[in-house]
């Protein structure tokens, strides 16, 4: 009779279960012993926490790099951030682990001056400036360039927060010092799962970023696909980001995002104009999902799409920042549909695209300039 693997006890000079390649014995031996992680030590971690400087640009354009780094804006601090401002200040929902401690978990809407909001040390001084003036210093125009360079800066900005995601994985699993084994255990299954999904996640947007590199090495951009939307009223949101589409605004599966291989992710952009605003969708290639998770969101009524969107970033966007005015305009009912869809952090409905009704904001005279096959 085969013996229960499940069932035998693990040993002393046996590979710990939680996969580090170390003997149990130097691992999760009396684990159970060890003082537990406080609070203090997760706050202390996650203030020192970080992750190396560099300029994103540099391996296309190597020779131009000034290599001083500075802390980027994904969204133009003098062209977008300050027209949604009050007082210099906008509001977010950017996780901050004393308010998620006093919060239990729940993440706060919380104001945060245009100066520091949407920065990341994602590019040279030198590249800042000059690859992004046509977005940052010139009357926006939708052109495949323009939605290149928005999703450019949205994808480098992504594989800054996924490298940040992996450096604070060994810690995480540290945080199962003091409990009993069965949490040991489900803690270091459940770490084992996520780091899988933030390694996976970083190599797919490595692979999408080698799409721009090429782009601006051969200076060859019909292989951007984009969908711009411009309108006359200025955003009440304003957003940098990337996902991986999973499900249209009807509902539908487009993609499985636990099969093996690279998913299609698309970028998206909102940003405030001289004439309003305007939102960029962009992808590289020929993409299915991206395509219909597009076509299903221009199929809703025009009058329906600001609302659309913005039950899409609240779900899935983190670089995202709010206009005070609106937001505190809003009545209570929708302030808290919003922050619920704020907390979706993991998982997401199968219906969560799909417009639940609620009237959030309507956009003015919307114009749909597009870069995809029919």
């Amino acid at each position: 009779m085969k013996s229960n693997s499940k069932n035998k006890k693990i040993g002393r000079n046996d590979p710990c279960y939680c996969g580090s390649n170390i003997k149990y014995k130097k691992c999760h031996l009396n684990r159970h012993l060890q003082p537990e992680v406080t609070e203090g030590e997760v706050k202390g971690f996650a203030s020192k926490q970080r992750v190396a400087k560099t300029c994103f640009h540099s391996s296309a354009d190597g020779a131009n790099c000034s290599g001083k780094i500075i802390e980027a804006h994904t969204v133009s601090k003098s062209g977008s951030l300050r027209r949604i401002a009050r007082n210099g200040k906008v509001y977010n929902f950017k996780p901050n682990i004393n308010s998620l401690f006093k919060n239990n978990g729940k993440l706060d809407c919380q104001e945060v001056g245009i100066g520091q909001a949407s920065t990341f040390p994602g590019f040279c001084a030198h590249h800042d400036k000059q690859l992004f003036s046509p977005i940052e210093d010139q009357e926006f125009e939708a052109t495949a360039y323009n939605a290149t360079l928005l999703g450019y800066r949205a994808i480098a900005r992504e594989i800054y927060a996924k490298q940040h995601q992996s450096g604070g994985i060994p810690f995480l699993k540290t945080m199962d010092k003091g409990k009993p084994e069965f949490i040991q255990k489900a803690l270091q299954s459940t770490a084992g799962f996520y780091e899988h999904g933030v390694d996976l996640g970083l190599q797919d947007l490595l692979s999408i970023k080698g799409s721009y590199d090429e782009a601006f090495q051969s200076n060859d951009f019909a292989p951007s696909q984009f969908v711009i939307i411009e309108f006359t009223e200025t955003p009440h949101i304003l957003f940098s980001g990337a996902i991986y589409p999973e499900y249209d605004f009807s509902g539908n599966q487009l993609q499985e995002l636990s099969k093996a291989g690279p998913l299609d992710g698309i970028s998206m952009n909102a940003i405030a104009t001289t004439k309003g605003g305007a939102i960029s969708f962009q992808w590289f290639g020929e993409s299915s999902t991206n395509k219909r998770f597009i076509q299903s969101l221009l199929a809703l009524p025009e009058n329906a799409w600001a609302n659309a969107i913005t039950q899409l970033v609240f779900e899935f966007i983190e670089n995202l920042f709010i206009s005070p005015d609106w937001w505190d305009r809003l009545n209570l009912s929708l302030k808290q549909s919003l922050e619920k869809r704020v907390m979706h952090i993991l998982s997401h409905e199968q219906n969560c695209l799909v417009p639940d009704g609620s009237d959030y904001f309507i956009w003015g005279n919307p114009t749909v300039s597009k870069n995809i096959p029919e």
